[in-house]
């Protein structure tokens, strides 16, 4: 540690000097060759300890995450991404069928991952209740207006013995 701090002074005062003398260079012409000759100075002094011995750099000693753990890794981020996503179009599901007053008892979003990371929605399934049939042209019609065509609208036949029935959509 003290030899690094030792370093880092000698950097700091070579810098400082190299400064004030370029400042005091009179001159466009000598300025510019004594900017380059300062330019070399610092580069030295910078190489010095490393041409010295004092610090030493093995490259060995680095270590690079395993295939692994960058796998586990990108795994963890794809599923992140596909919750984010999932909670998105849950609320988005959500608000545009609480538009027309019906409430979602379930809804399924299916996805799929590509070799590059990305994500396909392949499928999206909302369910309502069986007593709001009346209305699954019209909540078919409100989501494929505000989300798309990908979404699929069915009725829950036994919608009263469902987990996560009220208040709110169960998800999946």
């Amino acid at each position: 540690m003290n030899t690094l701090r030792n370093i880092s002074l000698a950097l700091s005062v070579s810098a400082l000097g190299a400064g004030l003398i370029a400042h005091m260079v009179p001159g466009s012409r000598t300025k510019k060759v004594m900017n380059a000759i300062l330019a070399v100075f610092l580069l030295c002094c910078i190489a010095d300890p490393f041409i010295s011995g004092e610090l030493k750099f093995d490259a060995g000693s680095l270590s690079f995450p395993s295939a692994e753990a960058n796998t586990s890794l990108n795994q963890s981020l794809i599923e992140e991404k596909q919750f984010l996503i999932k909670q998105q179009l849950v609320s988005l599901i959500t608000d545009s069928l609480k538009k027309i007053n019906i409430q979602p008892v379930k809804i399924q979003i299916n996805m799929d991952n590509d070799s590059k990371g990305g994500i396909s929605i392949s499928q999206i399934l909302v369910f309502i209740r069986n007593k709001e049939a009346a209305n699954l042209r019209l909540a078919q019609e409100r989501l494929n207006a505000d989300i798309g065509n990908g979404c699929e609208v069915e009725t829950l036949q036994d919608d009263d013995h469902m987990p996560g029935a009220m208040p709110g959509a169960q998800i999946e």
